[in-house]
This record gives C-alpha cells, sequence and structure tokens, in this order.
C-alpha cells in the first residue's frame, strides 16, 4: 500500500496529459533473480538502482519538486534519486510519461578492468573468453589458497613462476614431491607440467611472461605445490599417494591433467581429498570420444573439456555424460622449459583454467566447501555455442549438454556470485542498517563512513547501524565503508564501498502532550529520540499549553515542562 501511495503521489506530481514520445535508450533490460542487468554487445552490466538520469526536453526549464536531484552537467544531463519504496522500472516510466525528457535512462555499475603488463598476454585470447580480467577486479589470488599440481613436474627455477627479478615466487617447491626419484626435486625433462602450472598461476602483472589465472598483482599469488606423478607418462600406482599427500599439505584445489585406468585405489583418495573440502579438477582427454577420460570420469572430480576460438567443442576433446564444464584448449599459451613460453593444444591445458578459477573463489571466500565452489563453477556458465543445453537428471547446477557440460567457465560471474558486498538502504533518515552479504565464517569487519554520518553500535560485525548526522541543515551525498579481515585461509583484507547515499537532514520532531490535565498544573516530558540542536519542536494539541525547553545539552535526552493554561 505505502510503495502504491508513493507512486501515486509521484505520478500525480510529475505527469501530464498525454504519451511521451519515444526516448532515446541504450542497451536492453534483463534481470536475474534479484538483480537487474543492462546488457550491451552481449555483456552484462548491474543497475544501479538508486539514479536515474535524464535530460530535458529543449524550452523545458525544470520539473517538480517530487523529484530530488543529485547533480546535473553542462551539457543537460540530471541525475535523480530513485525514491526509496518506488520500484526503479515503475518510476522510470513515470518519468516517461510526463513527457518532458529527451532521454531517460538506467545507470549501471561497470568494473575498473584489470589489464596486465605481462609482455606475452595478448597471446592470451584465453583469458578474456572466460572473463578472467574482470574477475581480477574482485581478487588476482591469495597466497592462503593452495593448488597441487600433480603433473610431470615442473621447472620451478622458471622467473614467471619461481624467484625472478621481482624477487617473489608462487610457489612452494620444498613442499613438493618427485615419485620418481623420490626427492623434493621436481624440476623433469617433460614441460607438461610447466605450462599447466603456468596457466594456473604464473605470477601476472609482472612486466614478464604471461599472466596466470590466480598468478597475483605484480605481489604473490597462490601457492602451488608441484608433484611429480611420472615423467613421460603418469603412473597410476602414485596417482592415489600423490592425491592423499596432496591433501595432507593443505591443498584446496588439485589439478590433474592425465588419464590412467580407473582402480579402487585412486578412487578412494579421490574421495578422501574431497570428504577434506578438496577440488580436484581433471582434463577430460584427447581421444576424440564420446566418452570422459578417468579420473575426470569420476563423479567427485570436475570434468573439463575444451573449445576453440568459434567457441564450440574442440574436435579432439573427449565429451559425454561425465563432462561437467568446457574453457578454450587450443592455440594456449603458457610457460615452458629452459625459460620458454609457447602454445599447444589440449584438454590439459583447459583444466587448469578451472583450476585458476576455483583458487580465485577460494581466495575470496576460503570457508565455502569444495561442493559450493564446484556448483558456484557449474552455475555461472555461459551458454555458448548454439548448443541445445537441456534440464538432465543428474545434473542438479542448470541445464546441460553432452558436448559442453554445464557450458563455458565464466570466472567473473563464478567469483561475484560468491563475494563479499554491502546491502543496504540507498537513503538515510535519522539512521540506517547495512549488512554484508556472503561475509566469510570467522572474518571481522571495519566500518566507517563519510561526513554526514556516524557509526552508533560497536564495530566488527557484519551488520553496522549508522546515523545521520544531527547538524545537517540540508540533504547531503555519502558513502560507507567496510574492510573485511579474512584470517587464515584468505586474502588478508578486502574493502568494500557502498556510494550515492543519500544523507537527508534530520526531519522536525513532535513532542506529544496528553491533553488531560488540571488547569495550572505543571507536566514534564521528556524525549529520548535523537535530535539535533536546530529541531523545530511542536506541541499537539497546539492549544490550551505553553512549554519551555529547559535543555540539558544532550542531543538523545531533552526535557520539556509545559503548563495547562
Amino acid at each position: 500500500m505505502k510503495r502504491n501511495l508513493l507512486l501515486t503521489i509521484f505520478i500525480f506530481c510529475l505527469c501530464q496529459i498525454g504519451l511521451a514520445q519515444s526516448l532515446k535508450k541504450i542497451g536492453t533490460l534483463e534481470r536475474k533473480n534479484d538483480s537487474i542487468f543492462v546488457v550491451e554487445n552481449g555483456k552484462y552490466y548491474i543497475v544501479n538502482k538508486n539514479v536515474v538520469t535524464v535530460k530535458l526536453k529543449s524550452g523545458i526549464d525544470g520539473f517538480e519538486k517530487a523529484a530530488q536531484k543529485i547533480r546535473s552537467n553542462r551539457l543537460g544531463y540530471i541525475d535523480l534519486v530513485v525514491p526509496e519504496g518506488i520500484d526503479l522500472e515503475k518510476y522510470v516510466s513515470v518519468l516517461e510519461y510526463t513527457g518532458k525528457f529527451d532521454i531517460v535512462e538506467y545507470n549501471n555499475i561497470g568494473q575498473y578492468c584489470v589489464i596486465t603488463n605481462d609482455i606475452e598476454r595478448s597471446n592470451q585470447w584465453y583469458l578474456n573468453n572466460i572473463n578472467a580480467f574482470n574477475a581480477w577486479d574482485i581478487t588476482m589470488g591469495s597466497s592462503n589458497t593452495t593448488v597441487a599440481i600433480l603433473d610431470s613436474g615442473t621447472d620451478w627455477r622458471h622467473p614467471d613462476i619461481g624467484n625472478g627479478s621481482d624477487g617473489y615466487k608462487n610457489i612452494n617447491e620444498q613442499a613438493g614431491w618427485n615419485y620418481i626419484s623420490n626427492t623434493n626435486n621436481v624440476i623433469t625433462s617433460n614441460g607438461h607440467g610447466t605450462r599447466v602450472t603456468g596457466i594456473v598461476g604464473a605470477k601476472s602483472n609482472n612486466y614478464i611472461g604471461i599472466s596466470g589465472i590466480s598468478g597475483g598483482n605484480n605481489s604473490v599469488g597462490i601457492t602451488m605445490i608441484p608433484f611429480c606423478v611420472g615423467i613421460d607418462a603418469p603412473d597410476g600406482s602414485i596417482i592415489d599417494d600423490a592425491i592423499i599427500d596432496a591433501t595432507d599439505s593443505g591443498a584446496k584445489v588439485i589439478q590433474l591433467s592425465l588419464n590412467v585406468a580407473q582402480t579402487n585405489a585412486i578412487n578412494a583418495a579421490i574421495d578422501y581429498a574431497v570428504q577434506n573440502n578438496v577440488v580436484i579438477v581433471c582434463a577430460s582427454g584427447n581421444n576424440y570420444s564420446s566418452m570422459v577420460s578417468y579420473p575426470a570420469s569420476h563423479q567427485n572430480v570436475i570434468a573439463v573439456g575444451a573449445t576453440n576460438k568459434s567457441n564450440v567443442r574442440a574436435n579432439f576433446s573427449n565429451y559425454g555424460t561425465s563432462l561437467d564444464v568446457v574453457v578454450p584448449g587450443v592455440d594456449i599459451f603458457s610457460t615452458t622449459l629452459n625459460d620458454g613460453y609457447n602454445s599447444q593444444d589440449g584438454t590439459s591445458f583447459a583444466a587448469p583454467q578451472v583450476s585458476g578459477v576455483a583458487a580465485l573463489i577460494l581466495s575470496v571466500r576460503p570457508d565455502l566447501t569444495g561442493q559450493q565452489v564446484r556448483d558456484v563453477i557449474e552455475q555461472t556458465t555461459q551458454k555458448i555455442g548454439g548448443y541445445s543445453y537441456v534440464t538432465t537428471s543428474g545434473r542438479s547446477n542448470g541445464t546441460w549438454n553432452q558436448e559442453m557440460g554445464y557450458g563455458l567457465v565464466d570466472a567473473y560471474d563464478a567469483v561475484y556470485a560468491i563475494a563479499p558486498r554491502i546491502s543496504g538502504p540507498s537513503t538515510v533518515c535519522n539512521q540506517a542498517t547495512f549488512t554484508i552479504t556472503n561475509l566469510p565464517q570467522g572474518a571481522t569487519v571495519n566500518w566507517t563512513c563519510s561526513s554526514g554520518l556516524s557509526l552508533s553500535v560497536p564495530n566488527g560485525n557484519s551488520t553496522a547501524t549508522f546515523q545521520s548526522f544531527p547538524d545537517l541543515i540540508t540533504n547531503v551525498y555519502g558513502w560507507v565503508q567496510a574492510e573485511i579481515q579474512m584470517g587464515a585461509g584468505g586474502d588478508p583484507s578486502m574493502m568494500l564501498r557502498k556510494e550515492n547515499i543519500t544523507i537527508n537532514k534530520p526531519r522536525i520532531q513532535e513532542l506529544i502532550v496528553p491533553a488531560i490535565a488540571n488547569t495550572g498544573e505543571v507536566l514534564t516530558f521528556t524525549c529520548t529520540m535523537y535530535t539535533p540542536w536546530n529541531a523545530n519542536w511542536t506541541i499537539t494539541p497546539n492549544t490550551g499549553f505553553s512549554m519551555n525547553d529547559l535543555g540539558n545539552n544532550s542531543h538523545s535526552h531533552r526535557v520539556f515542562t509545559g503548563r495547562k493554561l
């Protein structure tokens, strides 16, 4: 009822007879769950529900006071506050109906697009395909997140993986193991594992080489532990031991780009890892087959197929009932032996992209279970390639296709879906409460705010209440900010901010005086509302009483006396 009443008021204040002419708009609007997006050139931008931008028609100098202006510019564009309690699309329709505007348009929240400076990044076409650049606006990986690389060994001396001139590394070679030589020296003559390692976590934004999916921002990214499970080919007898050792070493993601015949030992090791909340990612295989290879075919493993540059299944990529997701697997540029770089094809080089995305998710939300990480990866995929994705028994994370699985992994959508963010009103009248959704378990929060607001509850919680400043004489616009201290297991801290909050000047308060009193009787009333020094007070009923403000120099407590006349 309140929303309908508010909408009626705005229609009365703003509307005139006659329909508005067709207005200029860019992009289309689309709803996904509780969010509204502007879709432009296939890219989704979340709509700012607090602000609408308009431009008046020529010859119209202004509009009714019911519309609250935030700012205007010399080109005639005006930003208006969307009144609290009114649906955004309905409000836009009301403004359009007035016929006073050439333009009424939605605003959206964009992203600061991280484009790394690694000199070979232009060869990594797959980064844009899986939306890595936008994901990096949220996180580029935390050293508290560990990924185990079970492969042919890794050249940890490579400057884009281990210590180089930049003075840091993304690999803990001492924690790894070479099961062939029974030493922790995992450097071998086969560059397969070095290539896989670079895709997952080569150092990013460090002016050399490539950008790993979770390689940090010119600083330490994730921590990788390399295991050699066979030099020329993987040894099935080793893989179960390596999975168990990786789990016991604290890995939260295990990366496999291999296939072997199924064994009870490997099945048991996979189950052990999953029971310890480890995400296992494996390549589907390169056999041109309609059956996914093992261990990717295991139900507790994310099976990753390969696509080409046309966003269709690469012809060599195994597919079938066990396939879960796809990412690019053709012309994949990465690190190799002798400090080098080159490109190769294969699902071997698709799977580590998914392992990198899983590491990004855990860098933001270290409290998630392995199943939750898997679910969000599968639920946020892009349905590409013109394939028919359908509801399938046993596939609970969305529509599915046997050649593409749930679809193309989207790094940004996956990370954004679980990332902490601030929710709360767009307007503060006297006080308002803001909450961080998706707050990791065990994290603490330090809240701050702009001028015009003050924190009114103890800090450190996921929810905070702010008061508008008592001496405001006009409305202002401000922000609230939360610094999240993750603790062990994730990024040391994350900074969130909610902008463009309307802070209303305090409203006139009303003191209710009892109407029943004897003539000449002195009455004392106490107001405990939070009030400014310059508040205007009225008496209700306003006849038959006189009132004095005794004023005890407190905003939160004033004492009044009145006498019945």
